[in-house]
């Protein structure tokens, strides 16, 4: 039997909410940061949107379910083992992509108060090598919309299917791409 906590938890899983650019100039200091290796791969990904990947993030291994969404949508994660990821990673050929996250501190000065966050910087490599998208995750859509990016992020794709992970696994780099 589902507990009452359980049940909630499921019936109102968390959110994500993030907005993405693209990258105009990396930030000069970013490489005295480390960064983790990233490798995802899909097993599903469905017609209403939703995706079910697997994850390695250097030695964290997550299996993880999102719901359909631009700025906002859901988000199920839980951790696997190595063995289990490895089991699952076959059924992922030809939907994965790799990439180095640089976590990047950032503050803003917006409504004459100071706003700390992370911006993850994703440095994609093999087919997608040379592209670079910034991602912001915000508390809730009033801070997501009210950030204001640096100078040195470029046009904002938040809004466009083709840069979103599961997109850019299975089609490779979006037409439009500078």
């Amino acid at each position: 039997m589902i507990s009452p906590e359980h049940s909630k938890s499921y019936n109102n899983p968390p959110l994500e909410i993030e907005r993405k650019f693209l990258v105009y100039s990396l930030p000069e200091d970013l490489f005295n940061f480390q960064y983790e290796l990233i490798r995802q791969g899909y097993l599903a990904i469905e017609n209403n949107g939703t995706e079910v990947r697997v994850r390695q993030q250097d030695n964290l291994y997550t299996l993880t379910v999102k719901s359909d969404g631009l700025l906002s949508r859901q988000e199920l994660e839980i951790n696997i083992d190595q063995n289990q990821f490895n089991t699952l990673w076959i059924g992922t050929e030809s939907k994965r992509i790799e990439k180095k996250r640089y976590k990047y501190p950032y503050q803003e000065k917006n409504n004459n108060n100071w706003h700390k966050h992370f911006i993850e910087l994703d440095i994609y490599d093999g087919e997608l090598s040379g592209l670079v998208i910034a991602e912001i995750e915000f508390n809730n859509e009033d801070e997501a919309h009210n950030f204001v990016p640096p100078n040195w992020l470029d046009k904002e794709v938040t809004m466009i299917m083709s840069y979103k992970n599961k997109n850019l696994a299975v089609y490779g780099l979006p037409q439009n791409y500078k």
